[in-house]
């Protein structure tokens, strides 16, 4: 095991360090050697340490850290007023103060441990394309994911097989949050996508007996799992945190799809006089909701470039095309893009096919993956190649 290692580690200590020395904590050690400041530790009567540091301003903080490492009292050469910003930066280093890293390091040894049992297979949320997993690993929880497309492409649709591959398939608790469409409509679209029935076929309710009976079946091995599909009446991003950080709590989402980034409003009362800046920052508050939840977000986007139907067809997209703000491809760990060339030209030869382009990856390479698109059945599935 990886982890039986980790007690070697500690046998490199040096035996002939200074006693004192051997005292402070780390990170007082580690702020002396960087800054070159001289404490002087002395014991009290009550057991605790007193450290007197020689510093200027720009050291005094330093030493406040130092001391906040083990519970002692700082003091400089010039004793300042308490200091709010200083008192936060101490509790912070308190509440990090013990086994920190040794905590973390194990539990990742302890995760490679069983990534290895499992012979490579994600362990992350899998999206369900197997291409696409076998790159990212999954959606890893924490994680921001945008899909970017042109208007009619796709996007919706991608993200809603995500989530009701993961669901459906993983048994992945998942959310669908949506700005633009119903409750009932999304729930359509995701009975034609698992039953294989045409999406018109459905909204009209021309259903042939092979067609309900299908409905039927797949109903029956779907209707317990864990899925929440709900649109969002206030699209302010604080009402949007509120909902998954709830959801993440009394339901244990683990996937939230956000359909779409671009519907979400910074704040409600007073609008943002710049575009770019109310997506960039919905789209930092995203991210770190995903973190604070433990989820993984999904959300859709759209692309600034639009040709037209009458222009011949556009180059593949790339992240300079994601539209109001650069922001979003700095912040999110993946960014997946659609190209489909048929929805520009019907009679493209590559008609009925659709490049995934993983365009950003944080952990790894990027890629491109081929789907076939299946759009009358509300759906993307696998092309396999080789």
């Amino acid at each position: 095991m990886l982890v039986d290692h980790i007690g070697e580690c500690r046998q490199d200590a040096n035996p002939r360090a200074d006693p004192a020395q051997r005292r402070l904590p780390g990170a007082l050690l580690a702020i002396r050697r960087r800054c070159g400041v001289v404490h002087r530790v002395e014991r009290q009567t009550d057991e605790r340490h007193h450290v007197t540091g020689l510093a200027d301003r720009g050291e005094c903080c330093a030493s406040r850290v130092c001391g906040s490492g083990y519970k002692g009292r700082v003091t400089t050469s010039s004793e300042a007023d308490p200091d709010p910003a200083a008192a936060r930066t101490e509790q912070v280093v308190e509440s990090h103060r013990d086994g920190q890293f040794d905590d973390v390091l194990r539990a990742t040894l302890e995760e490679l441990d069983t990534a290895a049992g499992r012979g490579g297979a994600a362990h992350d949320i899998p999206t369900g394309f197997a291409e696409l997993d076998a790159v990212t690993n999954g959606l890893p929880r924490g994680s921001l994911t945008v899909i970017g497309a042109h208007p009619g492409v796709g996007s919706s649709t991608l993200a809603l097989d995500f989530l009701r591959r993961a669901a459906f398939r993983h048994d992945v608790p998942a959310a669908y949050l949506s700005l633009d469409d119903t409750a009932e409509a999304i729930t359509r679209r995701l009975i034609s996508a698992e039953a294989r029935i045409r999406l018109a076929d459905a909204r009209s309710g021309q259903l042939t007996e092979a067609d309900r009976s299908r409905v039927a079946k797949r109903m029956t091995a779907i209707q317990d799992k864990s899925v929440v599909i709900t649109r969002l009446a206030d699209p302010d991003i604080t009402a949007l945190t509120d909902t998954v950080t709830t959801l993440a709590a009394d339901q244990d989402v683990r996937l939230v799809v956000v359909d779409s980034l671009h519907m979400v409003t910074a704040r409600r009362d007073t609008p943002y006089e710049n575009r770019e800046r109310e997506v960039a920052e919905v789209t930092r508050r995203l991210k770190r909701l995903a973190l604070d939840t433990g989820t993984a977000i999904v959300t859709t986007a759209q692309l600034s470039v639009n040709p037209g139907p009458r222009q011949p067809v556009p180059p593949p997209p790339s992240l300079a095309d994601l539209r109001d703000s650069g922001t979003i491809a700095h912040v999110a760990d993946h960014v997946l893009l659609i190209h489909r060339p048929d929805a520009w030209d019907r009679d493209d030869p590559r008609a009925g096919e659709a490049d995934l382009i993983l365009a950003k990856h944080r952990h790894g390479p990027t890629a491109t993956v081929l789907l076939a698109q299946q759009l009358h059945y509300g759906r993307f599935v696998p092309i396999v190649t080789g």
